[in-house]
């Protein structure tokens, strides 16, 4: 399933082109929520970061809403934290 579908009606970064230029719009992920989610699974920040492949500052940064987390590291992320469909959007949308 390409990323468009795995997506579930909802997207963290939604990317506008026009002729010459691409132009990102960031949405705040719920960061208590989130948090919230690796207590109950005992998943380190650390280790969150490790999965997808970043540092655990950028990791902290993008859960702390001040760098954008990108909608294939959200989808990975819901698949270390047992995140369901329906519920991509609590998570990902302040």
């Amino acid at each position: 399933v390409g990323s468009e579908m795995c997506i579930r009606d909802s997207i963290i970064t939604v990317k506008l082109q026009n002729a010459t230029k691409r132009k990102e719009v960031k949405i705040m992920i719920n960061t208590n929520k989130l948090k919230g989610r690796m207590r109950e699974k005992e998943i380190t920040q650390a280790q969150a970061a490790s999965f997808l492949g970043i540092a655990q500052p950028t990791f902290n940064q993008k859960v702390n809403n001040i760098r954008t987390m990108d909608l294939n590291e959200a989808e990975k992320l819901c698949l270390l934290l047992d995140i369901e469909d329906n519920e991509f959007g609590r998570y990902f949308f302040a």
